[in-house]
């Protein structure tokens, strides 16, 4: 899909290299979950698709963390990681280092 597309293409931008993984769009997830990293794949409900391209790239970061560094979720590990990285990108988008 072109949401699909354009999320990855977006995720890769920002370093994020998740179509190095399977990516597979299902129902089979359960109600409110929008992704899931299993089996060295990244799976994304149907549901996330519908909240847009925003969300969808969202979840694909989120499940290609958990496969390539093997955070879990709501871990302080996880949280400096993400925060660590938007502070990265807010250094890129000023282009010093702090």
């Amino acid at each position: 899909s072109e949401i699909m597309t354009k999320a990855v293409g977006f995720c890769n931008e920002l370093g994020f290299a998740v179509d190095a993984y399977p990516i597979v769009v299902t129902d089979a997830l359960g109600p409110n979950i929008l992704g899931m990293a299993e089996n060295e794949r990244i799976y994304v409900s149907r549901l996330a698709l519908m909240q847009g391209t925003k969300r969808v790239a969202g979840t694909l970061i989120e499940e290609f963390i958990h496969l390539r560094y093997a955070y879990q979720d709501e871990t302080r590990a996880m949280q400096e990681f993400l925060l660590d990285r938007l502070v990265s990108v807010g250094e890129q988008m000023k282009g010093e280092p702090l």
